[in-house]
């Protein structure tokens, strides 16, 4: 618990049981070894009563540990959270510094708990001691203190100690047949030894000079051995001996390429003369960038260069043309073509058919110039036609369209009126054909449709009269509908008794023709109409008749549609 001072007054501060409590627990908490429960560097104890770690700022306190540290250590009191355990004020603690089953003591201070004893096992020797068959497990050594021989004298120093070390050297004994040794050990994977004479000291093995960096060398006796199988000298100067004849052999390879190269070059030039020989394998070479493709690389002078010349694969537009004579000449840009799908091209609005002469081939197109050409119209409809870019003489051809062919006539009708008495009724008139539209090309030529046929007459007593037409419809047969005209509508049969049948419908006039040859003007957009045919008329019905033996008169046909030639 934190201290807070009681200002004790005699015979006037009551003995409460609070400052009691207070000092029973200061008493508890000092002169009480708590065992620590955790197996590993994290320690953990209990101590009653303790509810916070500001209750024990300041307090020391005394952990029995079960373990040694292997690392920096922390100390949960009461599960209320581990505290770091330092030495001083912040640094951690170093493997082995909590010694197995030994009293630390340590002190919280709000925010780490201080190390103030370590649970020292070592002997403290003020004079002269024996340690025969005494167990010393990691002692330590003050730094700049000493091992000292029987005479007193310095055998031993341990200079000022490193504190973050994590390599050191580590003596071996060793059975019969053995040598003993002394090695690197620790932390980091590959550790070396630095053997440090004093001034110009010597560093010998075996009372000869060994290889020390500064000092003179004899390298016959310095024992190599290789486990790459590179060499196959047991000493450095044997190696060195090998390494000076495979260096001859490989200058002698080297000198060898570089002849094969076009230069001249021999094994006894120095490394350095080689190398220069090396870099002006290329110096006679003049190719630039331009000259090598894009993305490609060479090495001109010695140096690496990267190609910048287009890869022209595919159409590529020419840059210039010119004729002479008979041949037209095209300017290709510059690159890499490699004669299997590259092309250069030329584009002209005039290099068409119709510019060049009929039956002509120019670059294997064939001319259409001056050929005769025509074209017909005959669909009824609106059309647009543009003239030639010259002036253009066009013979033109227009027929006429025509009206429908007429109806026949229904044939006469028969009622009974119940009395005896019986009524006869005419049949009514076929309907005369429908006009047919007007032809034309442009404004220059135009012709109305031919005229309709026209409708049968009903049949009566006597028959119907056949309409007029091309050929008109014959008239009644008897009690029979006359036929029609080509194709107008047959006139109704009376088919019962003696009244007459309906007159055939005429068929529509023939096509008439009219013809011209124009000067037309270049480019000029001329309006095609050709005419619709007319439709036929609708064959009239027969008399009122309450037998059914009459009949109507068939509708007749339609008429033709007009027709535009023209050739130029």
């Amino acid at each position: 618990m934190a201290y807070t001072k009681t200002t004790w007054v005699d015979n006037t501060t009551p003995l409460s049981a609070q400052n009691l409590n207070k000092i029973e627990q200061g008493i508890y908490l000092t002169n009480s070894i708590f065992d620590n429960t955790s197996g590993t560097d994290s320690y953990t104890i209990t101590i009653p009563g303790i509810a916070s770690y500001t209750e024990l700022i300041g307090i020391p306190l005394n952990i029995k540990c079960t373990i040694a540290n292997t690392t920096s250590a922390t100390l949960n009191v009461n599960s209320l959270g581990a505290i770091n355990i330092v030495r001083g004020t912040s640094t951690a603690l170093l493997t082995g510094e909590i010694i197995a089953n030994k009293i630390i003591v340590v002190v919280y201070d709000g925010a780490n708990f201080q190390l103030l004893s370590q649970g020292v096992d070592v002997s403290q020797a003020s004079k002269t001691e024996t340690l025969t068959n005494k167990t010393l497990t990691a002692p330590k050594i003050t730094s700049g203190s000493y091992l000292a021989d029987p005479n007193g004298n310095e055998l031993i120093k341990f200079p000022t100690t490193v504190a973050s070390a994590v390599n050191e050297i580590t003596v071996s004994n060793a059975a019969a047949g053995s040598s003993p040794s002394i090695s690197a050990s620790g932390g980091d994977t590959n550790i070396g030894i630095n053997l440090v004479p004093k001034g110009t000291g010597k560093v010998l093995v075996n009372g000869t000079e060994v290889s020390v960096v500064g000092h003179a060398h004899q390298a016959a006796i310095i024992a190599i051995a290789d486990a790459g199988g590179l060499i196959t000298a047991t000493d450095v100067e044997g190696a060195i001996q090998e390494l000076f004849i495979s260096a001859s052999n490989g200058k002698s390879s080297i000198a060898s390429a570089i002849t094969g190269m076009g230069q001249s070059a021999s094994g006894s030039d120095s490394f350095s003369t080689l190398a220069s020989k090396i870099s002006a394998i290329s110096s006679d070479a003049n190719a630039a960038a331009g000259n090598v493709l894009s993305g490609k690389t060479a090495y001109v002078g010695g140096s690496k260069i990267t190609g910048t010349m287009p890869n022209r694969a595919g159409d590529n537009v020419n840059i210039s043309s010119s004729v002479v004579g008979t041949t037209l000449k095209l300017r290709s840009p510059a690159g890499y073509y490699d004669g299997i799908d590259d092309t250069v091209y030329i584009t002209d609005a005039d290099f068409v058919a119709s510019n060049i002469k009929n039956g002509i081939n120019i670059f294997g197109l064939t001319g259409t110039l001056g050929a005769s050409q025509s074209l017909v119209w005959s669909t009824s409809g609106t059309y647009s036609w543009t003239s030639p870019a010259t002036p253009t003489t066009v013979y033109v051809n227009v027929i006429s369209a025509t009206g429908g062919s007429g109806g026949g006539g229904g044939s006469w009708g028969y009622n009974h009126d119940g009395k005896c008495n019986d009524n006869y009724y005419s049949g009514n008139s076929g309907n005369p054909g429908n006009a047919g539209g007007v032809t034309s090309f442009g404004g220059y030529l135009s012709i109305s449709a031919s005229a309709p046929g026209q409708g049968g007459t009903g049949g009566g007593s006597p028959g119907g009269i056949g309409g007029a037409g091309s050929p008109p419809g014959s008239n009644h047969n008897g009690r029979y509908g006359g036929a029609g005209g080509g194709n107008g509508g047959a006139g109704g049969t009376f088919a019962n008794g003696s009244g007459g049948g309906g007159g055939g419908g005429g068929n529509f006039y023939p096509q008439q023709t009219v013809n011209n040859t124009f000067v037309i003007p270049p480019s000029t957009a001329i309006t095609i109409t050709v005419g619709a045919a007319g439709t036929g008329g609708a064959g009239g019905t027969k008399g009122s008749d309450s037998y059914g033996y009459g009949s109507n008169g068939s509708n007749g046909g339609s008429g033709l549609s007009g027709r535009v030639e023209i050739s130029w």
